[in-house]
């Protein structure tokens, strides 16, 4: 069993709060808000809690995973007149997030680096350029006698030919280093085609399912 799993915590339970059964390694936390999960088995537990980690690992936005989400456990029920399986309460959870998960606005997130160039200062105008050019932003331009430092932050699907643009117009008189910083949201103009060709390269259809697609009839 887990850390996340063995430590659950005790808080007030509402729709807003609940004792924490599970925190995902990206940081995607299940709230016990319901009161119930002390009345269940082991067993049952753990297949809620193994359907809530399944779910964040392959979201349905493109299947990949999901990332700071907060799943609030509201109310179940088991069936008192059928058998049931782990695998079954695991399905059912997963389906459930999956369905919530698409009616909340999900957003794409991509990978952002924060990069430092330090460049002729004749020449950092030009940088700056081609670093908004490419969907970056500088947060702080400082000069120093000959050299200019650009600190900011660009998207690492930008990056690819950067350095050789960068090289060629500065006449290789520019240094950069670029390191990961965090996760940002991709604009929207470019989300539905970027979704659109994770899906296909993984086997799906090129639309996002409804929600109604995870919800019982």
């Amino acid at each position: 069993m887990s850390q996340s799993k063995r430590n659950k915590k005790k808080s007030p339970q509402n729709e807003e709060s609940g004792g924490i059964l599970s925190v995902e390694e990206h940081r995607n936390v299940l709230l016990d808000c319901s009161g119930k999960t002390s009345q269940v088995s082991e067993d049952i537990l753990e297949a809620i809690i193994a359907g809530f980690e399944f779910a964040c690992k392959a979201g349905p936005l493109c299947g990949e995973p999901v990332r700071h989400l907060k799943v609030n456990l509201v109310d179940f029920q088991l069936s008192s007149s059928e058998e049931f399986s782990s695998a079954e309460i695991m399905r059912g959870v997963g389906k459930s997030i999956f369905g919530s998960f698409l009616t909340a606005q999900p957003a794409l997130l991509e990978p952002i680096y924060k990069i430092i160039i330090v460049v002729a200062s004749d020449l950092a105008g030009e940088s700056s350029r081609i670093l908004s050019s490419r969907r970056g932003k500088s947060n702080l331009v400082e000069q120093k006698g000959l050299l200019t430092t650009i600190n900011g932050f660009i998207p690492v699907s930008e990056t690819f030919g950067f350095s050789k643009e960068l090289r060629t117009t500065t006449s290789g008189k520019a240094f950069w280093q670029m390191f990961f910083d965090h996760w940002g949201k991709m604009p929207q103009k470019l989300t539905t085609q970027v979704i659109s060709d994770l899906r296909q390269s993984k086997g799906l259809s090129p639309e996002v399912p409804k929600p109604e697609k995870f919800m019982e009839q």
